[in-house]
């Protein structure tokens, strides 16, 4: 029996050493898959396209770092409206679009209009304003004359000042 104990003994110790091996590849074939798995995942992510990108929605907010709104960009009425604004959120400048004409508004700090470019079924026209109220308008506009009462249009050529009352204190032709 004695000279059983020092192979048994043996045996015991192979067997120990084969059990941490074991467990050695098993450590190392469960990192394995999970790196193939991961591997094969990150493959699988859907490739970004090299050509043009198109984001579609009914309206396009710009904020700035503190949130406010600094542009919009919408579709409301048939028209598209693009407007730009200061930090305050006023003196804003303001493009509309719409079926045969084409505005530009131009703002203060009280979000007044002071200047208007316009061109409205082939007519230009182009009205600035003074904090005043005093207004210059440059290009084609309808016209009343207040002792008469009749109305007529200006050609494009035409230049007008109106006082803050609207009425003409200057013009040509």
């Amino acid at each position: 029996m004695t000279t059983q104990m020092p192979h048994l003994q043996e045996v015991i110790q192979r067997l120990e050493r084969l059990e941490r091996q074991n467990r050695r590849m098993k450590r190392v074939g469960v990192v394995s898959l999970l790196l193939a798995s991961c591997l094969l995942l990150m493959g699988q992510a859907p490739r970004r396209p090299t050509g043009i990108r198109t984001v579609e929605a009914e309206r396009f907010v710009l904020k700035d770092h503190m949130g406010r709104e600094r542009a919009t960009l919408e579709q409301t009425n048939g028209a598209a409206w693009l407007t730009l604004a200061d930090p305050s959120g006023k003196g804003s400048a303001t493009l509309q679009v719409s079926e045969g004409e084409a505005k530009l508004y131009l703002g203060n700090k009280q979000d007044v209009h002071m200047a208007e470019l316009r061109v409205v079924k082939g007519e230009p026209w182009l009205d600035l304003i003074d904090g005043s109220g005093f207004r210059t308008i440059v290009g084609s506009t309808d016209l009343v004359t207040t002792r008469t009462g009749e109305s007529h249009k200006t050609s494009a050529a035409s230049l007008l000042m109106l006082n803050p009352h609207g009425n003409v204190i200057w013009r040509a032709p």
